[in-house]
């Protein structure tokens, strides 16, 4: 994560986040894996990768920590062209996907209140959900620190 110019705020991209996520783990000590052939356990390496991509593609951000604490950092995620090629199982495979809709939570981890912002599909316009208002906003006012769901669709061929 990287501080930006916003005081202590601290941001990051999706692809941060991904990273992360899949980063090969080493399971060793209390975490040896047994063998299945031999019955010894060993140390293995567990790796998190996408065999075959979903249509819709549901990414749930990390806010709340062990600590009880929301966690605020900010996630720089692409509107459009996000490439999840790096999560593939094999290096052929480059499925681009686009956010049709964002789920926000505002608040502390015991008290909070979510939105949400769509994409209308006739008209393409984003659309903020919230209680019983609904406003028309523009995709630069996604807001990147509270964002708690993004939906994608894959790119058609």
């Amino acid at each position: 994560m990287n501080n930006n110019n916003a005081g202590d705020a601290k941001s990051c991209t999706l692809d941060d986040c991904l990273r992360e996520f899949t980063k090969d783990e080493v399971l060793d000590g209390e975490n040896k894996i047994e063998c299945s052939s031999c019955r010894v356990k060993r140390t293995m390496v567990k790796r998190l990768q996408v065999f075959r991509f979903p249509q819709v593609l549901v990414l749930h951000l990390k806010r709340f920590g062990n600590s009880r604490k929301k966690i605020r950092t900010a996630v720089q995620f692409p509107i459009t062209g996000f490439d999840a090629s790096p999560l593939a199982y094999q290096n052929d495979t480059r499925p681009e996907y686009d956010l049709f809709a964002v789920v926000d939570h505002s608040g502390r981890m015991n008290f909070g209140h979510y939105t949400a912002s769509c994409i209308d599909p006739q008209t393409k316009e984003w659309q903020q959900f919230n209680d019983e208002e609904v406003e028309e906003i523009d995709a630069s006012d996604l807001n990147e620190a509270n964002a708690y769901m993004l939906f994608y669709k894959i790119r058609e061929s």
